[in-house]
């Protein structure tokens, strides 16, 4: 069910989000302010919003959806393994019981977090070269812009699989971290809201509070990755496979001589305006999802 939830909420995440992220790529990657007027500059027209879009829409299914099954895993790692106050050490609990997903609103905010943090490690590995992708399109020139099956095709001729997966790890370090205040947002607020209006019952919660609550967990993964999130991109958006021989470290400092500090934050604008939208159809959908599977 985590996974077919997930899937839906993945196919919300992309059409809602992908305009904004595609003007914070271009924000992020180019020196100068790339946000213009319609049909100028970052895009021309409908479609060059959506310049970009198909390989993180075909692969998004999966990849959220394994994000959220991760997450249910993570949920049973943590019952079992993670101390809490009543249980100080529970490595190898006798019985402890991984078979089944406990509820989140059972476990402590440290369990949570950690769930949120493992359910990144394998989307992440497989996200990277979707991204690598994703951001080589997006800015490229649109008179002379490649289709999503020519771009792979010459990432791999110019680079091999270490051009295809370039960034990999720096999308793992920006998820780890992020998914774990993405999840721990999203369940502090559902936790709040059922407290006061729901007698502490969070299986009913109103799908506008949902929508809220998931767009205030994307704001909330979207302002404390940022930074790292902006060195993934330059160091995606290289289109030569020595331009970084260091990878991040290189990136960082070319970014902080050039532009200084204020160009991580490149890109804020249109980061947030996706990150609600997005992460608000995410999880409405997957919740929505998961009440229809449980009918």
């Amino acid at each position: 069910k985590s996974f077919l939830a997930g899937a839906v909420g993945g196919v919300g995440m992309i059409l809602a989000g992908h305009p904004f992220d595609l003007i914070k790529v271009r924000q992020q990657t180019m020196p100068v302010r790339a946000v213009a007027t319609p049909g100028r500059g970052v895009v021309a027209g409908f479609r060059g919003f959506y310049r970009g879009v198909l390989p993180p829409l075909a692969t998004s299914t999966p990849i959220v959806a394994l994000s959220f099954w991760g997450y249910d895993v993570g949920l049973r790692i943590a019952e079992a393994f993670l101390p809490t106050p009543d249980r100080p050490f529970n490595h190898a609990i006798p019985g402890a019981d991984l078979a089944n997903v406990p509820r989140a609103d059972q476990l402590s905010l440290a369990q949570i977090g950690m769930a949120g943090a493992f359910s990144a490690l394998l989307p992440g590995l497989l996200l990277g070269p979707v991204e690598r992708i994703k951001v080589i399109m997006q800015i490229q020139n649109p008179a002379t812009s490649m289709s999503t099956l020519q771009t792979t095709r010459w990432l791999y001729r110019t680079g091999g699989l270490r051009s295809l997966f370039q960034g990999t790890f720096a999308t793992v370090g920006r998820d780890l971290p992020g998914n774990a205040f993405y999840f721990l947002t999203y369940e502090i607020l559902c936790r709040q809201w059922s407290a006061r209006f729901n007698n502490g019952n969070t299986d009913e919660i109103h799908p506008g509070a949902i929508f809220l609550f998931g767009g205030l967990a994307g704001l909330t993964e979207g302002i404390t990755t940022l930074p790292i999130d902006t060195l993934k991109s330059r160091l995606q958006g290289a289109t030569s496979p020595h331009q970084y021989p260091r990878g991040m470290r290189d990136v960082l400092q070319e970014l902080l001589a050039k532009e200084g500090p204020r160009a991580l934050f490149r890109g804020f604008t249109p980061a947030m305006l996706w990150a609600f939208p997005a992460n608000a159809a995410t999880f409405l959908c997957m919740e929505l999802t998961y009440r229809f599977l449980n009918r």
